[in-house]
C-alpha cells in the first residue's frame, strides 16, 4: 500500500530516495543550525546549566542550579543525555542541543513506525516529513527542554500499543507490550507523572471509544510490564529523596498538582508560575500545526465534497486513536492555569499521522491520468515542507544572533575569557546571575549582593583581576562604592563591564 507515495517522488517506491532525501535533509538542516545562537535564558539556558553541573560535579543523582542549589523541577532524563554530550563534544551550543534533535529524530521514526502499519510506507513518509517541518516541532527539536524527550516516551508507548493490537499474536506482540512500559518508565524520567496520563488518558478513551479495552488487557503484560516501568523510573525517585529530603513532596503536589489548578502558584521554587488564560493551550496548538494545519483543512473539505468523510473518517478504524492522541494534551491541559507552548508537543505526532493519511487519500482521488489538486502539486507541497525550515534560517542568522545580545550572556562571557590573565581572575555579577552567566562562565562567575557592598574595596584589591558585569540602572550605585578604584571595559546591549584598575 503506497498511495501518496507520487505525490514526493513517484509511485511504488521506484523513486522512494526522493521522499526520504527530503525526510534526511529537514534532519541535517536542524543539526546544522543548533551552533547558530547563543543559548538563551531563560528556559534553554537553565537546562543547559543543570546539565553543565551534573557533569561539572559528577551528580548525576540530583540536578542542581547555580552554585549547587538543588533543582527539584524535573527529572534528570534529559539532563543526563545532554551531560554525556557535553561529555563528548565539550560545552558549546551544539552539544547542549544535539539530545533534544536525537530524541526529536526517534520521535519521526516512531511516527513512521506507527503509520506504516496502519496506512503503507507513502502516507508513514508523509507523515514523517509533515511531522518534521511543523512549525514548533522543527523549532523545539533543537531546543535545551525536556519536553521533546518525553514526547519521544509517549510516542513510543502510543506506536507500540499500534503494533500490539495489528500484530499476531507471539513474541513481536510480547515485544511491543514491553516496549510500551518502557516508553512510560522513560516517561516517569522525563517529565514525570504527566507522561503517564499524556499515554493512559488517550489511549483508554480509544479503548471505551472503540471496545478494546478487552484487547489491550489480554495483550499487554501488565503485572510484567508495570514491573519493568518500576524498575526504571523508581531508584532514581528514591535516591533523589534520600540525597534531598523534600523532594517527592515539591515535586509531586507542587510541579504536578499546584502548578496546573492554582494561577500564579507562589509555592514555585524556580521561578514564577505562568498565569495563562485557560484554554490557551488551544492557541499554541493551532500554532504549532502550522502550516500543514490549512493543508488538512483543504483535505477534509475535498473529501466531504466527494462524500468520502461519509463512507470513512480520516484514518479509518483508526482515526479514532490518532484523533484521542493528538487532542489529549490539549484536553489535559484545558483548564491550567499554567500552561506554555511545548506542552502541546506530544500530540503533534498523531496529527501528522492523520494529515499524511489524509493527503494521500486525496491524492488516491484522482484518476491515473488527471492532475492533483492545486494545493497537492508537488511544487506545493515541496513549499509548505520547506516554509517554517526557511523561515527558521533567516531567524538563525538575522534575528537569533541578535536576540542572544540581548537574552544571553554568551559574548558576555567570551570577551571576558578572553581578557583574562590568569585563573585567579575572578567575574562578578552585580545582584543577579542569569542561567546564560553561569553557563558561559563555566560556573565561576559569583554574585556581588547589592545589600551589602562592604567586602568591594577587598575584593577590588585581591590577587588577580576582577571583573564587575552591572546592569545600567545599577551602575550609579556599584560607582558610588567602587570609586575610582575601576574602569569601565566595554558595553554588551544592557550591561557594562568594568575592571578594576
Amino acid at each position: 500500500m503506497n498511495k501518496g507515495m507520487d505525490i514526493f517522488g513517484g509511485a511504488g517506491g521506484k523513486r522512494l530516495f526522493l521522499p526520504l532525501l527530503v525526510l534526511a535533509g529537514l534532519l541535517v538542516l536542524r543539526f546544522f543550525l543548533l551552533g547558530t545562537y547563543p543559548l538563551m535564558d531563560t528556559t534553554e539556558a537553565r537546562y543547559a546549566d543543570v546539565a553543565r553541573w551534573m557533569y561539572a560535579t559528577g551528580d548525576y543523582i540530583t540536578p542542581r542550579y547555580p552554585h549547587g542549589v538543588p533543582f527539584w523541577g524535573k527529572p534528570p532524563l534529559s539532563f543526563w543525555f545532554t551531560a554525556v554530550s557535553f561529555k563528548l563534544f565539550g560545552l558549546n551550543e551544539l552539544a547542549a542541543r544535539l539530545p533534544s534533535l536525537v530524541f526529536s529524530a526517534g520521535t519521526v521514526f516512531c511516527t513512521y513506525l506507527a503509520a506504516s502499519r496502519i496506512f503503507g510506507r507513502g502516507p508513514a513518509i508523509l507523515s514523517a516529513i509533515i511531522l518534521s517541518s511543523c512549525a514548533v516541532f522543527f523549532v523545539l527539536s533543537g531546543c535545551v527542554l525536556t519536553d521533546t524527550v518525553l514526547t519521544f516516551c509517549t510516542t513510543l508507548s502510543m506506536a507500540a500499543i499500534v503494533m500490539v493490537v495489528t500484530g499476531d499474536s507471539g513474541r513481536a506482540e510480547k515485544f511491543w507490550g514491553y516496549v510500551f512500559f518502557l516508553g512510560m518508565g522513560l516517561g516517569l524520567l522525563a517529565k514525570g507523572p504527566v507522561g503517564l496520563v499524556l499515554t493512559l488518558f488517550p489511549l483508554f478513551v480509544w479503548a471505551l471509544w472503540r471496545g478494546q479495552v478487552g484487547t489491550l488487557w489480554k495483550r499487554l503484560p501488565w503485572g510484567r510490564g508495570i514491573l519493568l516501568m518500576l524498575l526504571i523510573s523508581a531508584p532514581w525517585y528514591i535516591a533523589a529523596e534520600i540525597k534531598t529530603p523534600g523532594f517527592l513532596n515539591y515535586y509531586f503536589i507542587g510541579e504536578h498538582f499546584k502548578r496546573f489548578i492554582m494561577p500564579g502558584w507562589t509555592g514555585d521554587l524556580y521561578g514564577n508560575a505562568h498565569l495563562s488564560p485557560k484554554g490557551l493551550i488551544w492557541l499554541y496548538y493551532l500554532t504549532a500545526l502550522l502550516p500543514w494545519v490549512f493543508v488538512l483543512a483543504a483535505c477534509l473539505v475535498k473529501l466531504l465534497k466527494k462524500g468520502e468523510l461519509l463512507r470513512e473518517s480520516i484514518g479509518g478504524v483508526w482515526g479514532p486513536y490518532f484523533l484521542c492522541w493528538t487532542l489529549a494534551p490539549m484536553v489535559f491541559f484545558t483548564m491550567a492555569g499554567n500552561v506554555l507552548p511545548t506542552y502541546v508537543l506530544p500530540g503533534l505526532p498523531a496529527f501528522a499521522i492523520l494529515t499524511g493519511e489524509a493527503v494521500s487519500r486525496v491524492s488516491a482521488l484522482r484518476g491515473s491520468a488527471a492532475p492533483p489538486p492545486k494545493f497537492l502539486k508537488p511544487s506545493a507541497l515541496y513549499l509548505y515542507t520547506a516554509l517554517v525550515p526557511m523561515l527558521f534560517i533567516i531567524a538563525s542568522v538575522a534575528v537569533l544572533p541578535k536576540m542572544g545580545e540581548r537574552k544571553s550572556h554568551k559574548y558576555i562571557g567570551e570577551y571576558i575569557e578572553m581578557q583574562k590573565h590568569s585563573e585567579k581572575d575572578r567575574v562578578f555579577y552585580f545582584d543577579k546571575l542569569t542561567f546564560s552567566a553561569d553557563f558561559y562562565n563555566n560556573g565561576k562567575a559569583e554574585i556581588l549582593n547589592t545589600m551589602d557592598l562592604s567586602g568591594l574595596p577587598d575584593i577590588i584589591h585581591s590577587k588577580g583581576s576582577s571583573f564587575f558585569i552591572v546592569r545600567d540602572e545599577q551602575i550609579e550605585i556599584f560607582l558610588s562604592n567602587a570609586g575610582k578604584d575601576v574602569r569601565k571595559d566595554s558595553v554588551f546591549g544592557k550591561y557594562t563591564v568594568y575592571r578594576e584598575l
